[in-house]
């Protein structure tokens, strides 16, 4: 790859993830739902209805390795809320 090629792909992913910021703003603008922002074990949060949701995209950036660890926090997070 070239340079031209690399800074095609980092627009791709910048422009990826300002549109995931979007989808989380707008679902976490509707109500009864509340946006966590970015950086914590879940983005979206219905207490009411005990929900959480975790935004991805379909080009999403976590790695195999580390998907296994996504999928065990949110399994911690839903198993101290069901206690």
């Amino acid at each position: 790859m070239n340079g031209r090629n690399l800074s095609s792909i980092a627009k791709v992913k910048k422009a990826l993830v300002i549109i995931g910021l979007f989808h989380q703003t707008v679902l976490g603008s509707v109500s009864g739902w509340n946006d966590l922002g970015t950086g914590g074990q879940v983005d979206l949060l219905n207490e009411e209805r005990q929900i959480i949701a975790e935004i991805k995209n379909k080009y999403n950036t976590v790695k195999g390795s580390d998907l296994k660890n996504v999928y065990h926090e949110l399994d911690d997070l839903i198993s101290r809320k069901a206690s």
